[in-house]
């Protein structure tokens, strides 16, 4: 060994300076030559690219290095140690999706002091770093990587390499462990690198195991791959998103990586209890713009009652929920953007069982769009959709809602209400716009209507003679039931104030009418029906219902009328105007 002591670090800044077209500066740096060769370096830190976001791309306080000479001499690097302590490093890309760890220095032949390819990639049979490294996006969010420990080993340049890091990722504490092919493949350029690692951190498992043809930039990539997740609240947090969902997810299926793409395809798995298959993309934008994550998900069966709760827990059963207070303002951040369709064969919710469910839309940058809600429900359709942008301090919404053919009796017999009152198909539609930054601002500044129709049925003469005033329905229960000609009720909405007018039901004996209205700031109905035609089953004596809308009352409305506004009928939309017209009561 010959150690040397004249001071070789200006020459070797200048040189690394010269091929990188970077800044280097060393604090100090010691060589013993010999075989191998040591070098001891101390404070080192390398400029980072010019439109980089901060100053320096590497620092590190220590490197200890053993190298052997003869590859040394043929351009090739072959640690047999190094040893990184507090090790500093941000990788970042322009809006050109050039990364800063690209170099622009002089062309030169000798040692390449920076990788460029796979196959210049240095032989480190031993090496062991601690540190920090930080993945900034092309969105702007760094990925946070703390190294307690991270230690790469190799008997040789023809065995298998085993990797291991302790850390936190994000902040999650983690634990990366692998194994991959030689360094021998690592440089053969042609062949793609084989790997199978897993990560472990806070409830989260996630394997891979495939190759890999630009494993420097974990580019090029084609595996199988499998998520497993405790809690899916805590692994978003792993991918730098808060959001609470209480619920588990496990996933298996294809992996692949191009560029700025990745996608998990051929899904099988599970969200909770219920199984799911399909695909998710994740597109990475460019520089300051939203990655995009697109999926498409479905479901044999799926429990939204459990997915729900998972989500946001239900209120304490002492406590009404405030929907008032509900917050309408969005996020307009850049964040990332959701875009994709969710379908279950099957869906519940509590006693209330869907079909043939599908939810196609996005959310992300101050907007959130249901371009299609649509289910089979009590032997009809509900189809529906939404849009909810940021306005301001606050959101406007645009909501649209229409069912056909909505069997009455199964809905009744649903909501845990009586069955045999009344029977036949029930159709509607909504439309609503509001403005605000909360939902009782929003219905402050609401405009909307809303027609419900039924064009043939049957009721029981009981619930006639009780909505007919009728006081011998007081002491006696009808019997049999009437043919429903029709049922029609129109609802026309302005700054929370529905007005309730025409409201018609009519059968062969009789004919109902009513009119009144809904405040939906303080929750009351105040609506007074009465009977059109005289006969056994009309008194003419008027009934009022009215109060909060969860607490009802019944009684005599004496002395009013309802003739008047029950004529009236608002200008309806033409969708809605079509759905009222080819109803006879609206006659």
């Amino acid at each position: 060994m010959l150690l040397i002591n004249l001071d070789l670090r200006p020459l070797v800044e200048h040189y690394a300076g010269w091929a990188l077209d970077r800044r280097l500066s060393i604090g100090a740096l010691r060589i013993v030559w010999g075989s191998p060769l040591s070098v001891e370096i101390e404070n080192l830190r390398l400029a980072n690219a010019p439109w980089g976001g901060e100053p320096d791309m590497l620092s590190l306080e220590r490197a200890v290095a053993e190298i052997d000479l003869a590859p040394m001499l043929r351009g090739v690097l072959r640690y047999r140690k190094l040893h990184l302590v507090k090790t500093s490093i941000l990788l970042e890309r322009n809006a050109d999706g050039v990364g800063n760890w690209r170099f622009g220095g002089s062309q030169m032949s000798g040692i390449a002091l920076v990788q460029r390819t796979r196959g210049q990639f240095p032989t480190l049979l031993d090496f062991a770093a601690s540190g920090l490294l930080r993945y900034r996006t092309t969105s702007g969010k760094d990925l946070r990587i703390d190294l307690q420990q991270m230690t790469i080993r190799a008997e040789d340049d023809n065995q298998p390499v085993k990797l291991n890091v302790v850390g936190a990722y994000n902040g999650v504490a983690a634990q990366l462990s692998g194994t991959t092919q030689s360094f021998a493949v690592l440089h053969d350029t042609a062949t793609p690198f084989g790997a199978d690692f897993s990560l472990l951190g806070d409830g989260t498992k996630i394997e891979f195991s495939g190759g890999i043809t630009k494993p420097l930039d974990f580019d090029g990539v084609a595996g199988h791959a499998r998520i497993d997740v405790d809690d899916l609240g805590k692994f978003t947090k792993l991918l730098g998103v808060e959001a609470r969902a209480a619920v588990s997810l496990s996933l298996a299926g294809a992996f692949a990586r191009s560029g700025d793409d990745w996608l998990l395809s051929e899904i099988t798995g599970k969200l909770g209890r219920d199984t799911v298959g399909g695909k998710l993309a994740l597109h990475e934008g460019a520089r300051k713009t939203s990655d995009r994550l697109t999926l498409a998900l479905e479901f044999p069966r799926l429990d939204l009652q459990r997915l729900l709760t998972a989500v946001r827990p239900p209120a304490p059963a002492s406590r009404r929920p405030d929907f008032g207070s509900l917050s309408l303002r969005l996020d307009e951040g850049s964040g990332i953007v959701v875009d994709g369709r969710i379908r279950a064969a099957e869906a519940v919710f509590d006693r209330l069982h869907f079909a043939d469910a599908v939810l196609q839309g996005r959310a992300g940058s101050g907007e959130i769009a249901v371009e299609q809600l649509s289910v089979v429900f009590a032997g009809g359709r509900i189809a529906a959709s939404a849009a909810v942008r940021a306005a301001a301090l606050a959101s406007h919404v645009v909501v649209q809602l229409d069912f056909t053919g909505t069997d009455v009796g199964q809905l009744a017999r649903m909501l845990g209400g009586a069955t045999d009152e009344i029977a036949g198909k029930l159709d509607g539609g909504l439309r609503l716009q509001m403005t605000g930054a909360t939902m009782l601002d929003a219905l402050a500044k609401s405009h909307g209507q809303a027609v419900l129709a039924m064009t043939s049925g049957r009721v029981a003469r009981a619930l006639l003679e009780r909505a007919s005033t009728d006081l011998r329905a007081l002491f006696r229960k009808g019997e049999g039931s009437a043919a429903l000609l029709c049922l029609l009720g129109i609802v026309d909405l302005h700054d929370g104030i529905g007005k309730i007018a025409p409201l018609r039901l009519r059968t062969a004996d009789t004919s109902l009418i009513g009119a009144g209205q809904v405040d939906l700031l303080r929750q009351r109905l105040d609506l007074i029906i009465e009977g059109e035609a005289s006969g056994s089953l009309a008194l003419n004596l008027p009934l009022r219902i009215s109060g909060p809308i969860d607490d009802l009352g019944v009684s005599p409305a004496l002395g009013s009328t309802t003739a008047l506004d029950a004529t009236h009928s608002p200008a309806l939309q033409p969708d809605l105007q079509r759905l009222a017209a080819g109803n006879a009561c609206l006659h």
